[in-house]
């Protein structure tokens, strides 16, 4: 070894692996993601596009729902507005109120709601007031309301 080289020292010895970097940009819905360790979307009142709901499950959570809009305006602008539902969906479900206030009426106890997907599809593209706030069990901010705004 010539003296302008200088040896690793052995613990040392492999480079450690670089880090990715932390997405800004949800691969699935192309909105803006808040990086890891940042402050979840503020609780209040946002309009914001719905961009759709779909099935999830990972290794802690199975059979949920994300209902997923983007913010329409403000300072959070492109920030994504999430909520993690069960797939129950009964008047009472936090389920339930999403899809009420998409379908723009309150669920009737027992109504076979499978009708009402097509109106979820209809609701995808268009601008909808949405409610963050904390969970029931004061978990992070997340849509717990949605309703037609009442002007922009």
């Amino acid at each position: 070894m010539s003296t302008s080289q200088t040896a690793i020292p052995p613990h040392t010895a492999t480079a450690p692996k670089p880090m990715l970097p932390t997405p800004t940009v949800n691969p699935f819905t192309g909105l803006a993601v808040a990086a890891s360790g940042a402050e979840p979307l503020p609780v209040g009142v946002y309009f914001a596009v719905f961009r759709g709901v779909e099935a999830f499950s990972n290794d802690k959570v199975q059979d949920k729902l994300t209902w997923t809009w983007a913010v329409a305006s403000g300072p959070h602008k492109g920030r994504e507005a999430t909520a993690l539902t069960d797939l129950r969906l009964t008047p009472h479900t936090h389920a339930g109120r999403l899809l009420a206030g998409l379908v723009g009426r309150p669920l009737v106890p027992g109504e076979d709601i499978s009708g009402l997907w097509t109106d979820v599809q209809k609701a995808i593209g268009q601008t909808w007031a949405v409610t963050v706030a904390s969970g029931p069990k004061g978990g992070k901010p997340s849509v717990q309301n949605v309703s037609v705004p009442s002007e922009m």
